[in-house]
């Protein structure tokens, strides 16, 4: 059977979105702090890859995490307490606007820091 990347890559996004080790390991909350969706971005995964997947992939799927994370918060308040949709925006831009907005932050709730810098950036105009 040959399995290309992209196929390996979105079996282990799934995989360790649905049930990330860490969390269990460490008997950590699930919220997403600032600080751990920053280091997501920087390529620095909690979770290793699972056996027999290259550890190469390990950078890569902790900054698609980040990205899904971000667009799952986007998503949330769409169209009625942020609207980035109306900014032309391309969703890379906007994402790299608001992880640079949340450098310097320390927030246990990175959703919440996320909202408010989506609220300040592109507000809805009424």
């Amino acid at each position: 059977m040959n399995i290309s990347n992209k196929n390996v890559f979105i079996v282990i996004l799934c995989g360790t979105l649905a049930l990330p080790s860490s969390i269990l390991a460490n008997n950590t909350t699930s919220r997403m702090s600032v600080e751990r969706l920053l280091r997501l971005v920087e390529g620095t995964p909690f979770s290793p890859p699972l056996p027999g997947w290259p550890a190469s992939l390990a950078p890569r799927l902790a900054k698609e995490q980040a990205q899904l994370y971000v667009s799952g918060v986007i998503d949330s308040g769409e169209g009625r307490l942020w609207c980035v949709g109306v900014s032309k925006m391309p969703p890379h831009e906007a994402n790299e606007a608001i992880f640079k907005a949340l450098r310097g932050k320390s927030s246990s709730n990175a959703a919440l820091a996320i909202a408010e810098v989506l609220s300040r950036t592109f507000p809805c105009k009424n």
